[in-house]
């Protein structure tokens, strides 16, 4: 599950409102950063998210997680949507065509790296990640938070010069308390051992680092058994 998706379940807030909270899930492992991304054509003179104002942009359909974390990112750099001159609700498979046949001014993706789409953008228009703001991330990633710092990789695309700085969401491994720690232990094990085979299962797999994914985005508390086979790993004190 994404991590800001386990912190409303714990919280019970956004889609669980109403609902009790989950007190009883257990974080194992989290995996892959699905990383917010802001591509922008190459023909728009734009070098900081700011420079957006006043333009055409993509934040994700109504109601959608893409669009509430476009809603965070934006406000998180001191803006509204009524500082853009149109807000678009388009889901991610329509916004490469719209951003190259310069409908939008930016398209904003919340994805794992390499991704097909942003590699579609790049190779038909140019299209380049925009940084964020430092400031607008350390709003957006406190201590113990959902979203974590991150960045879109140059060595995932042909030709991209420098990473690029962003925030993200993990990919997060979770259980309920009701797993026995044993188990807990076991697989948690498994997964750190095996860690060069997982890697080489899927491009999005293939940069995990073993101590991010002990202390990275695990909003649930962690489950005992897993936090014993990181220990045993020496990842954590």
């Amino acid at each position: 599950a994404q991590s800001d998706l386990v912190q409303a379940a714990v919280a019970a807030t956004g889609p669980f409102e109403g609902a009790s909270p989950a007190g009883g899930l257990r974080s194992l492992l989290s995996l892959q950063t699905e990383m917010v991304t802001v591509l922008v054509r190459g023909d728009v003179p734009v070098t900081r998210f700011g420079e957006l104002k006043g333009r055409i942009v993509s934040l994700g359909p109504e109601g959608s997680a893409l669009r509430k974390g476009a809603q965070r990112v934006v406000e998180a750099h001191g803006l509204t949507e009524k500082d853009f001159r149109r807000v678009e609700g388009l889901a991610p498979d329509q916004q490469v065509e719209a951003l190259c046949d310069g409908h939008v001014e930016p398209a904003i993706f919340i994805v794992a790296h390499p991704n097909g789409a942003v590699r579609e953008a790049m190779q038909s228009c140019a299209a380049v990640p925009l940084a964020l703001d430092p400031g607008a991330m350390e709003i957006m990633t406190p201590a113990g938070g959902a979203l974590i710092r991150a960045l879109v990789p140059a060595a995932a695309y042909p030709g991209m010069p420098a990473d690029v700085p962003t925030v993200g969401v993990a990919a997060v491994l979770v259980a309920p308390d009701t797993l026995a720690e044993g188990e807990a232990y076991q697989f948690t094990r498994a997964v750190l051992a095996g860690l060069d085979e997982l890697r080489a299962e899927h491009p999005v797999l293939a940069t995990l680092d073993p101590r991010r994914m002990v202390t990275e985005g695990l909003v649930a508390p962690q489950h005992p058994g897993a936090l014993r086979a990181a220990r045993e790993a020496a990842l954590v004190p």
